[in-house]
């Protein structure tokens, strides 16, 4: 699988999520986003309005869906304004 490839697959999840559960920024960061070939695995940030929606997106997302575990990490908005870690980790968003 290639980059682009991913990160499609990765923007359908979003959408599909958001669809169901409200608005949340969602972001590839990490080994794959360097390197897809040389990846273990897919590190997947989600920025969302609350904890409540965290959770849920926490049950909704399948880790285990693609060729390679999914590390999924959620902050709220309120959280990633104080650890600025998109900036930091030079995330790239998907959606």
């Amino acid at each position: 699988m290639k980059l682009n490839e991913l990160m499609s697959l990765l923007r359908d999840v979003a959408v599909r999520t958001n669809a169901d559960l409200g608005e949340a920024n969602w972001y590839l960061f990490g080994s794959a986003k360097e390197s897809l070939s040389n990846a273990s695995d897919i590190d997947l940030l989600v920025v969302c309005r609350t904890h409540s929606v965290a959770d849920i997106i926490r049950h909704a997302v399948d880790v285990d869906q693609f060729n390679r575990p999914i590390h999924l990490s959620i902050l709220t908005d309120a959280e990633e304004a104080e650890l600025h870690f998109v900036e930091k980790q030079g995330c790239i968003q998907l959606i």
